[in-house]
């Protein structure tokens, strides 16, 4: 690699935007907040927005040529009876404050869906069920990239596109200036109501 574009790597800054979707759904954004002029706008920003990355399963092997992103996350490890205490936690609390249960649910998405089928909504009101079915229906992010130099000037862009949670993706950008465009990998997971978790 030449120091030129040694010295462009080490200067950019990568911006990522991420939004949650369902199929077939319009994605839903971050809300730019008034007098932005900023395209992307990511649904984290800051150190203290980020939550904490998924851990692995315990059972997953681990070695520096594979990475992290090569090991699998726990999204299914809940058991019957957790998952009835953060349902019916859930259904006592406001609809629309911060709830660590809901957020337990909707990470564990998979086997939410599954506990669902067999034990119902309980306790849940009718306003609580149709709110956990739009949440655990949105299986899908919504991602963009890009690599801006430190003179401003755009060098790399992934345009938006769909992904599916919790799968590993290996994506080329559509614009890349004057160097071998990069492969994106990674997985993007959701930890909860207004999060998501992305290594790239």
């Amino acid at each position: 690699m030449s120091n030129n574009k040694r010295a462009l790597w080490m200067a950019a800054a990568t911006c990522f935007a991420l939004s949650l979707s369902c199929a077939g759904s319009t994605p839903m954004q971050a809300d730019p907040g008034p007098g932005s002029k900023d395209p992307i706008q990511p649904l984290l920003s800051g150190p203290d927005a980020v939550p904490t990355p998924p851990p692995h399963a315990g059972d997953a092997p681990l070695v520096c040529a594979t990475g992290c992103s090569a090991a699998t996350t726990p999204t299914n490890q809940l058991s019957e009876h957790d998952f009835l205490v953060h349902l019916d936690s859930w259904a006592r609390e406001e609809l629309h404050q911060d709830s660590l249960d809901l957020d337990t649910l909707l990470f564990h998405r998979q086997r939410s869906l599954e506990l669902l089928q067999k034990f119902g909504t309980r306790t849940l009101s009718s306003a609580h069920q149709a709110h956990l079915q739009r949440e655990l229906s949105r299986d899908r992010a919504l991602l963009e990239v890009r690599l801006i130099a430190q003179s401003g000037e755009m060098r790399m862009h992934l345009l938006p596109r769909s992904i599916p949670l919790g799968e590993k993706q290996h994506i080329e950008p559509e614009v890349c200036a004057d160097f071998t465009p990069p492969e994106i990998s990674g997985t993007i997971q959701r930890t909860g109501q207004k999060h998501l978790w992305a290594r790239l």
